[in-house]
């Protein structure tokens, strides 16, 4: 820990936290080390100020390399753990806009760029058009993945796993400095696991 003080905004539980990951989401997030500093740059997140970029790896091959997702997004009516796209009133508005950037066998790399911050927007989103992204246990299709089964192969014998969790990454955050305003912007490399993919 690079301190012993954090902002108690978020409460005992989250201290310092000023925004949320899935909990298997790699990559950057928001710590406040005191309570003014934690309200200033979650005026900007809530203002939609700060911009977001994640790298998803998800099933499929779209048939343009960029677009636009723009669903609303509620609790699910079937499963209360998981969101859906709601185009009824208990639906919130949810825009992701997204770019591919390359590709591994049967799935491709993302660059998904949410300007709302729902609950599971991104992972939503990819399978609201067909494209849900790898190993999400809520959304996608398989619990684990080989490097053979990402390239579209079959195993040979035994192969080690490389990736259990869901593949995506919180990989760039910008915003205004909370005290005097300049830009900042913050990258995080991509975690062991999908940079073995990559």
């Amino acid at each position: 820990s690079h301190t012993d003080r954090l902002s108690s905004e978020a409460g005992d539980f989250r201290p310092g936290i000023v925004h949320r990951l899935d909990r298997e989401t790699s990559g950057l997030m928001v710590i406040a080390r005191d309570d003014d500093t934690h309200r200033r740059i979650a005026a900007q997140f809530k203002a939609r100020m700060v911009k977001k970029e994640y790298l998803a790896l998800a099933h499929g091959a779209p048939a343009a390399s960029e677009g636009r997702i723009d669903e609303p997004l509620g609790r699910s009516l079937v499963d209360r753990k998981k969101m859906a796209i709601r185009p009824d009133a208990e639906g919130k508005p949810s825009l992701t806009l997204w770019r591919t950037v390359g590709s591994l066998g049967p799935f491709r790399w993302f660059r998904c760029f949410p300007h709302t911050g729902r609950t599971h927007q991104i992972r939503v989103h990819l399978k609201s058009i067909g494209h849900p992204i790898a190993c999400d246990y809520h959304y996608g299709r398989e619990r684990d993945l080989t490097l053979s089964a990402a390239r579209g192969r079959k195993p040979r014998g035994k192969e080690p796993v490389v990736l259990e969790r869901h593949a995506l990454h919180a990989f760039r955050l910008s915003f205004r400095h909370p005290d005097d305003g300049r830009p900042l912007s913050f990258e995080a490399p991509l975690p062991h696991d999908l940079s073995t993919l990559w």
